[in-house]
């Protein structure tokens, strides 16, 4: 009888575990970062480069559209960039002028937007390779190669204020040239305070909002097989695992004693030795 329950309540346990239901709670997928910004550099900027015997490419993730210059936004190091409460956009893409027989060339890359913490101005800066310029003289000798990275080249003033707090993040604003030791040797010509091209920025996902990271659905437990066990090998009362099947060997070692003593009774009435129930 103890096997048979102790088998029991083990079926009914694995029946039991198996049959629970387990919901998968799955958080929100960690957003990524992409979109695009329009930004000509200047007007100026565009015609000049274009016109006969200059060249101007832009490739890489950037393009020319017209009188303006769209870059794609580069998602990882957007996201790598933006601290501080405020979002830096990095974009993807070469803007490569060269004008003046080559005595001006001008290579620009990794150009990021960086939106302060009110939403209400930022700045651009730029990696470059440049000749130095030297002289609009055509008898001016050509000048070294130059580098450099994050210049400051403009300041930016956002007019709706952008909200950085949420998902995507949308600005439009005006620029002007940053004048300083390192821009210069991008810029030579322009001023301090030069306004530049209108900016339009249409970033989705990139905003400073909070992401869940997700979380696998925990898996289903499992449950080992229940092998029976001899029933010859149980011993009345003995430990099996269970309060249940101790108290059923109690109740079989007080039935065995008592079906023993109902035998004496009767083999001792047999014998004459007790007289017979009436």
């Amino acid at each position: 009888m103890t096997s048979r329950f102790t088998r029991l309540a083990a079926v009914a346990a694995t029946a039991a575990v198996a049959g629970m239901t387990v919901t998968p709670a799955f958080a929100a997928e960690a957003g990524t970062c992409s979109g695009s910004i329009s930004w000509p550099i200047s007007p100026s900027f565009i015609s000049y480069s274009t016109k006969m015997g200059n060249k101007l490419e832009v490739t890489d993730g950037a393009k020319l559209e017209g009188k303006n210059i769209t870059f794609d936004i580069d998602g990882a190091k957007t996201k790598a960039a933006s601290k501080d409460g405020k979002v830096t956009i990095v974009t993807k893409g070469k803007v490569h002028s060269t004008g003046h027989e080559g005595k001006m060339d001008t290579t620009l890359t990794d150009i990021s937007f960086t939106i302060d913490k009110d939403g209400k101005t930022g700045e651009i800066a730029t990696n470059f390779r440049a000749r130095e310029f030297k002289d609009f003289n055509a008898s001016a000798p050509m000048g070294d190669w130059i580098n450099g990275n994050g210049v400051k080249v403009a300041n930016m003033a956002l007019s709706p204020a952008a909200d950085l707090s949420g998902k995507d993040v949308a600005a439009n604003g005006t620029t002007t040239f940053d004048k300083n030791t390192d821009s210069v040797k991008i810029f030579p010509t322009y001023d301090a305070g030069r306004e530049l091209g209108a900016v339009s920025i249409e970033a989705k996902g990139c905003g400073l909002a909070k992401e869940t990271e997700s979380t696998p659905a925990p898996s289903k437990p499992v449950v080992p097989p229940v092998t029976p066990k001899d029933p010859g090998k149980e011993q009345p009362g003995k430990d099996n695992g269970s309060s249940a099947g101790g108290g059923v060997g109690i109740v079989a070692i007080i039935a065995l004693v008592g079906a023993a003593l109902a035998g004496l009774f009767q083999w001792a009435v047999s014998q004459g030795l007790v007289p017979a129930p009436r």
